[in-house]
C-alpha cells in the first residue's frame, strides 16, 4: 500500500511520492493522476511538448486536451494558463526529485 509523502505544492496541486514503491503521485484542479516512477520522465516530456506544439495555449478557454490514460476514458481540458502551470508544477517536482535521489546516492555510499 502506497504512503506518498509531498515533494512539492502549489495553490492547485502538488506532487507526492511513495516511500516504498516510488510511485508518483499528481494532484492538479480535480485530477488525480498515479504513476510508476518509471512513468515520470515520458509524463514529463509529454507535457512539455503539448505546451510547445498546441496551437491554442494563449486561449482563456479549456481548449487543450491531455490524454493521460492513452484511452479514451480519461481525458484532462486546460487553458494555456492552467497547462504552464501544471508543467511549473512538474518541473519543480523533477528538480526535487533528482535532488533527493542525488542525496541518497551520496548517502548509500557513505
Amino acid at each position: 500500500m502506497c504512503e506518498f509523502v509531498k515533494v512539492i505544492s502549489s495553490k492547485k496541486g502538488y506532487i507526492a511520492q511513495c516511500i516504498h514503491c516510488y510511485g508518483i503521485e499528481i494532484v492538479y484542479g480535480n485530477c488525480i493522476i498515479q504513476l510508476a516512477e518509471q512513468q515520470w520522465a515520458s509524463f514529463l516530456q509529454y507535457i512539455q511538448h503539448v505546451l510547445q506544439t498546441h496551437p491554442h495555449k494563449n486561449s482563456p478557454l479549456k481548449t487543450i486536451m491531455l490524454d493521460i490514460a492513452a484511452t479514451d476514458f480519461f481525458q484532462m481540458y486546460l487553458t494555456g494558463s492552467e497547462l504552464n502551470e501544471l508543467l511549473e508544477l512538474l518541473e519543480r517536482a523533477d528538480d526535487e526529485l533528482k535532488a533527493q535521489k542525488l542525496i541518497q546516492s551520496f548517502n548509500k555510499t557513505c
